[in-house]
């Protein structure tokens, strides 16, 4: 459970503004915004599983040599499901970093 679902369940008996102080919401709009595009989510996540077994299927398939390599624009959802590939990156490996000047040089 996030906490804008916790803000939910609770908020006839707390009250939104409240439980967005307790839990540093940063603005009682960023709940509204989870609540209003909860549709959205929810078919994401839809598509997502979908996705996931065919992933799953094409993989199995291929006896698992078809991975993150060869299929590189579903690659967040092979981490989500466990499946690794010959590389691994966080997060921050993959922006790119400042170019590095001489002191006095800008």
């Amino acid at each position: 459970m996030n906490r804008f679902q916790f803000v939910a369940d609770h908020q006839r008996r707390f009250g939104v503004k409240r439980l967005c102080a307790i839990f540093n919401v940063v603005a009682r709009s960023s709940f509204y915004y989870w609540r209003r595009t909860a549709d959205d989510r929810a078919a994401r996540q839809a598509a997502d599983a979908k996705l996931a077994a065919r992933i799953r299927t094409v993989r199995q398939d291929s006896n698992g040599t078809y991975g993150v390599p060869r299929i590189a624009v579903v690659a967040e959802v092979f981490a989500h499901l466990g499946f690794q590939g010959p590389l691994q990156h966080s997060p921050g490996d993959l922006r790119q970093q400042p170019a590095l000047t001489e002191q006095g040089h800008p």
